[in-house]
């Protein structure tokens, strides 16, 4: 699996434990507006965003280029960039992610 593919499928794994109770269907993880798509109030993706820093150690800054956070795949591409290996994405679970409900 490629970096950028591990990633994408880490945040879709950790948007599911993080706003499971408020998907209202299956999330599909291709297009540039994957994440906007799934109708989740602010507060539920600034978690899932939390999340995401909390378990994979990146830091959203203030200048952060809001089409990174419209997309699973353009925040791939964003970790991607910056070497999050694909072997620690592969292992995230239910207990590894912050925010998470197991």
């Amino acid at each position: 699996m490629t970096d950028t593919a591990a990633a994408r499928a880490a945040l879709v794994t950790i948007m599911e434990l993080v706003a499971g109770p408020d998907l209202h269907c299956p999330i599909d993880p291709d297009g540039d507006d994957s994440i906007r798509r799934l109708g989740l109030t602010s507060v539920r993706l600034l978690e899932f965003m939390v999340a995401v820093e909390d378990t994979l150690g990146v830091l959203w800054g203030d200048d952060a280029d809001p089409t990174v956070l419209a997309s699973f795949q353009a925040m791939a591409d964003y970790l991607s960039a910056r070497g999050i290996p694909a072997r620690r994405l592969e292992t995230l679970s239910a207990s590894t992610v912050a925010g998470g409900r197991p």
